[in-house]
């Protein structure tokens, strides 16, 4: 059976055989490259034309780094406007999909939950969130 994997609160967490998350690609249809994996999202193209050039940049350097370090937990940290959401969604659906990882997707708050969430949904990536009280 596949395993299947879901952005809870946007935390990206690894759940097995249930029939509500969607069925992860076979090994041949993960993206090789971070276009590649923009390219194939089923995303809302007028919002989403095309990724700017920096946040290419960041998600491969970001992706370089992690692969280099055992404690694999990342913080961006970026300037208003410049699209870290965006950032920070590509790069844990693309670490689920080729690393087979665990990904966290944490937001302080359920504000911040609910526009990280509409924007994976705006994006094609599977999200579902799960917050507290």
């Amino acid at each position: 059976m596949a395993d299947h994997k879901v952005i809870i609160n946007l935390r990206l967490l690894y759940i097995e055989m249930s029939p509500i998350f969607p069925v992860m690609p076979d090994e041949d249809d993960v993206p090789k490259t971070f276009q590649e994996l923009w390219n194939s999202l089923d995303r809302n193209k007028k919002k989403y034309e095309y990724p700017r050039g920096h946040q290419l940049k960041i998600l491969e350097k970001l992706y370089e780094e992690m692969l280099k370090v055992e404690d694999k937990d990342f913080a961006i940290s970026l300037p208003t406007g410049t699209g870290k959401t965006v950032v920070g969604l590509l790069l844990s659906y693309y670490v689920i999909l080729k690393e087979k990882l665990k990904v966290l997707y944490l937001c302080p708050n359920i504000f911040l939950c609910s526009q990280v969430l509409k924007e994976a949904k705006e994006l094609g990536i599977p999200a579902v969130p799960l917050h507290g009280k």
